[in-house]
């Protein structure tokens, strides 16, 4: 307290403060600490149950992702930044409020607490989960928790850890609200309203600051800071429900119900099969509509003369004219009734004659700064007769119908496509276009050591020889090493301040390793803004490694 600068009312309320707890019976402010406990363990607990439902949420985009790609993917991308932000603010107070209980208690790490309160109360300190407030020796200490939050106003310039958290509060919430249209961000809070009117007990005005973390007590801190978790997590909610919403305002509205055709393909090779898929707009998945099939009609008039299929929603006819092919079809489906109304459906399909075939043996797509493997033929023809040409690229004859296309990484274009020519009877003929698209390959992922990535533990022994390595996702088929050429290191130093450390290449600097040996076990390390060199330039990743030293 003796270093601790306040005005005249300040040093009164404290007086009065030490006076009233030495006046009032023990068990009115174990009441009052009590109630912070409980409060606090139903944030907590709530902060759990509502985390599963954000990964739910999060589940659901996966699955739309997966079922449309081209259509979901931009509020896909958005929600996976959703995502990261919200986890590095919830990390972030998560380790603030580590920082009061360890300040609260004298200790140099949540380990050092855990084992304290394991020793009293007789547990192992690795099946504490949560560390229960009215437990804690330190749990109505106020001095500390407000110097770290507030200051101690011996330097008119010192900002407090209270400062800290509006600044990124204010940042995640300006980087949530551009994942939004404008229109989207009506009605969106994100955060404490750090701008509205705050007034101690005696009417003074004061700022959001002082009016959450100026002597209050480290149960109180603990519970405000779980509250804002629990604020985060209501904005990601918020957000990703508003993203999802995207996916399907522009979808029919089942008002009706109709069947719809979706062929594989419309045009086929004769003695191949022609495939469509039949379904309703709209109906009960626990039961399937049968299906009768007609060809050589525009409609089916007469049920009785149509091939029943049965209660299945596929087509499949083996193409044995060339030409125009037509067909028409019934789908029965059973009404909540008990009836059958019948929905009547039409198509056409072309059968061609056989020509030639390009195919990329990985992907359907080319991806630049990499060797894509195409095979090429034309049936009756001979592969050296064949000569190829390709409109964006290089496409390279590597023997026997198999080529090679380059696509270099600064190429803009987002589509190309190949012609295939032969020699026939000493005339150059062409036989086909087949149309690729362009892609970038996708970023990497960042690990330490090529072994580890974000939430595992590393010893401190291991990152002294190891670097950061980015490593080609699995379900990319084709042979890219990415180079690692910088990267930014983030911890909490010891006065609970984050630290930035910056390396120019793959390698941790020396001052980095320093700082491994120095730090504290569990404490969390983040890699982040990791730069690669990519085919198109320097590439900076979205993603981050976090970890901690075991």
């Amino acid at each position: 307290m003796a270093a601790y600068k306040e005005t005249p009312r300040q040093k009164m309320i404290a007086m009065m403060y030490l006076i009233l707890t030495a006046l009032l019976a023990l068990n009115v402010s174990k009441d009052v600490l009590n109630a912070f406990a409980i409060v606090n363990e139903s944030l907590e607990n709530t902060n759990q149950q509502y985390n599963a439902k954000i990964n739910q949420m999060y589940t659901s985009f996966e699955n739309q992702f997966m079922m449309n790609k081209d259509k979901v993917r931009p509020y896909w991308e958005k929600a996976q930044k959703a995502k990261t932000y919200s986890q590095n603010m919830r990390d972030y107070l998560t380790a603030i409020r580590d920082t009061t209980i360890m300040k609260a208690e004298g200790a140099s790490s949540m380990e050092q607490v855990k084992r304290e309160y394991a020793s009293k109360f007789g547990k192992k300190p690795e099946d504490i989960d949560q560390l229960p407030l009215d437990r804690l020796a330190g749990k109505d200490q106020y001095d500390a928790t407000t110097r770290y939050f507030v200051g101690d106003g011996t330097r008119s310039q010192e900002v407090g850890k209270a400062q800290h958290i509006r600044e990124s509060f204010l940042d995640y919430r300006q980087k949530m609200k551009k994942l939004l249209s404008p229109d989207q961000r009506q009605g969106l809070k994100i955060g404490p309203d750090f701008e509205a009117e705050y007034t101690d007990a005696s009417g003074q005005k004061e700022t959001w600051e002082n009016h959450n973390f100026y002597h209050t007590i480290m149960a109180a801190d603990v519970t405000i800071l779980n509250k804002l978790i629990s604020e985060v997590q209501n904005a990601e909610f918020a957000v990703l429900n508003r993203l999802y919403s995207n996916i399907s305002k522009e979808d029919f509205k089942f008002t009706d119900i109709e069947a719809k055709v979706i062929p594989k393909s419309g045009y086929i090779l004769q003695g191949g099969e022609y495939r469509a898929d039949v379904i309703v707009a709209a109906y009960d998945t626990t039961q399937r509509p049968d299906l009768y099939i007609q060809q050589g009609v525009d409609s089916v008039r007469n049920i009785e003369e149509a091939t029943h299929l049965g209660k299945t929603d596929q087509l499949e006819f083996t193409a044995d004219q060339v030409g125009k092919q037509k067909y028409a079809g019934v789908l029965r489906v059973k009404q909540p009734s008990g009836m059958y109304e019948n929905y009547y459906f039409n198509d056409s399909y072309d059968v061609g004659r056989k020509s030639a075939t390009v195919s990329a043996n990985k992907m359907n797509v080319f991806y630049k700064g990499v060797p894509n493997p195409v095979s090429i033929s034309v049936p009756g023809v001979s592969t050296h007769k064949l000569s190829p040409e390709i409109g964006v690229g290089s496409l390279q004859d590597k023997g026997q119908g198999n080529y090679e296309v380059n696509i270099p990484g600064e190429v803009e274009q987002r589509n190309t496509s190949i012609k295939v020519y032969a020699n026939i009877k000493g005339e150059r003929t062409f036989f086909d276009e087949y149309k690729f698209r362009l892609r970038k390959i996708p970023d990497p992922y960042p690990t330490i050591g090529g072994t580890y990535t974000s939430g595992d533990r590393i010893g401190a022994d291991f990152l002294d020889v190891a670097s950061v390595i980015a490593k080609t996702p699995d379900f990319f088929e084709f042979d890219y090493t990415f180079t690692v050429e910088g990267f930014v290191l983030s911890y909490t130093g010891p006065d609970g301040y984050p630290v930035d450390m910056e390396s120019n290449s793959h390698q941790f600097t020396q001052e980095m390793k320093d700082q491994f040996d120095r730090l504290q076990t569990g404490s969390r390390i983040t890699i982040e803004r990791i730069k690669v060199k990519a085919p198109e330039g320097v590439r900076e990743l979205e993603n981050a490694i976090s970890f901690k030293i075991n």
